[in-house]
């Protein structure tokens, strides 16, 4: 399998980056993208000044500012990487799974993300491990109740979209070209789960949270071999985060956005034990996730098989 091009075959003079380049530059373009976004929200005005010190930037926070940093500093990181692509690699977009059309392929995996976070959730509420703190904002549906849900939905949209064109878009194919498409995709969804790794204090529920990002690699890597482009990969992951949070009122890899919730705004039961909801990492770090993965990622393995 050893020089496999996953999405659309090379240009003849394109040069590859080195793989572990790749990863490096990765995290160089996501810093990029974050100091560009806060420059430009610090000019806008449009609020309390992003300074990326907890201690003042967590007193002033705000719906809008939290969904400008999130989807703007992702949007922005995409620069780099397109020209990276375009001059030095000489290739293109096509290359790392930006192909075909994205309409319906993007529409029916943000609808089957929700139901996977629907499905999960409702089992570990079964199980024990939430209690229902209010009802959702759908009960009140004005502009200015729903007006966050909309700015995370779109800044959830554009991340897990640029998380994906990293992880199963550019570095999966570098290493796929090199050393085929089974160490690519275990690599690209390992190096994932290791960019989480610093979003809760070291503990258990980190390293059982951190072992089920690594399945979530696994199913969406899959998901994009199977079908040769990004789009369901891109629309699952976007609505996955959107549900979990701005949905359910939960965290996301560990992450509060305090925003309330749309449907039901749900809380961990403190007796419930860690495994079932995940502590304060949230629903990824919990046993029922790991199932729902290990579920997903043997029908998705199936599916390639089949195809094979």
């Amino acid at each position: 399998m050893n020089g496999t091009d996953i999405y659309a075959p090379r240009v003849e003079n394109h040069r590859r980056t080195w793989t572990i380049a790749v990863m490096a530059m990765v995290v160089l373009f996501l810093v990029i993208g974050s100091l560009a976004a806060a420059l430009v929200w610090n000019v806008s005005g449009l609020g309390a000044p992003l300074t990326f010190d907890p201690k003042t930037d967590l007193p002033n926070s705000t719906p809008l500012r939290e969904a400008f940093g999130h989807g703007v500093g992702f949007a922005l990181a995409l620069v780099p990487l397109f020209l990276w692509i375009w001059f030095f690699e000489r290739g293109r977009l096509s290359t790392i799974g930006l192909r075909s059309n994205p309409f319906m392929p993007f529409i029916a995996c943000i609808l089957a993300g929700m139901a996977s976070i629907t499905i999960v959730v409702s089992i570990i509420a079964l199980l024990g491990g939430y209690r229902i703190e209010g009802v959702g904002m759908w009960t009140t549906p004005t502009a200015a109740a729903l007006a966050p849900f909309a700015l995370f939905g779109l800044a959830f949209l554009v991340q897990g979209s640029t998380e994906e064109v990293f992880m199963r878009g550019w570095l999966m194919q570098i290493a796929a070209s090199r050393y085929g498409v089974t160490i690519a995709i275990i690599l690209s969804s390992m190096y994932f789960s290791i960019l989480h790794g610093g979003n809760i204090e070291p503990k258990v529920e980190l390293a059982f949270a951190l072992a089920n990002i690594v399945l979530v690699g696994i199913f969406l890597a899959v998901l994009c071999v199977n079908q040769g482009y990004l789009w369901t990969a891109c629309g699952w992951h976007a609505s996955w985060n959107w549900l979990m949070s701005t949905g359910f009122g939960l965290e996301v890899s560990g992450i509060d956005l305090k925003t309330g919730a749309l449907v039901l705004d749900l809380a961990r039961i403190d007796a419930a034990p860690w495994w079932i909801t995940g502590g304060i990492f949230g629903p990824e770090a919990s046993a029922v996730t790991t199932a729902f993965l290990l579920a997903a990622c043997a029908w998705a393995l199936l599916q390639r098989k089949r195809e094979e």
